[in-house]
């Protein structure tokens, strides 16, 4: 969901994900690890369809973004892994 800082309609961009720890968001999207898919997502800011960086990534904590990348942590091999263009 998002919402504006001083309050307001609270506009929902993504439902169905399951449990979320972790959610970054540049200038025009949100993204996360889905715990329960371990698939890296994302949606543009305004809302939409959410897209499937990487699928079956066994990401479940540890999410972050550049102005090019996004990275992860993975729980099955104990890896940091990057995606470029993100």
């Amino acid at each position: 969901m998002k919402t504006a800082l001083a309050g307001g309609t609270r506009t929902t961009l993504a439902s169905g994900q399951g449990d979320l720890y972790d959610v970054a968001v540049d200038a025009t999207s949100v993204y996360w690890p889905s715990v329960n898919s371990g698939d890296v997502m994302t949606v543009p800011i305004s809302g939409g369809t959410p897209t499937t960086l990487a699928a079956g990534e066994a990401a479940r904590h540890g999410l972050a973004i550049d102005s090019t990348s996004v990275y992860w942590t993975t729980d099955d091999a104990l890896a940091v892994r990057k995606l470029t263009p993100k």
